[in-house]
């Protein structure tokens, strides 16, 4: 969908928050933290931690 609306892809940080925030809604179904890992013209190669309480952190 951002793809379509801005013409390039999403920034690693814009996915990583979209992400964050689907763990914390879902919290209770969840039963791991995720890592959203990529790579943007903007910022090079990221990593991001998500755990089960809505905690984004760059590693």
């Amino acid at each position: 969908l951002f793809s379509a609306e801005m013409n390039e892809p999403p920034l690693v940080r814009i996915a990583a928050n979209c992400v964050r925030r689907l763990i914390y809604q879902y919290r209770d179904d969840f039963v791991a933290g995720l890592i959203v890992a990529g790579w943007d013209k903007k910022l090079g190669g990221q990593v991001y931690s998500c755990p089960l309480g809505g905690l984004l952190s760059r590693q």
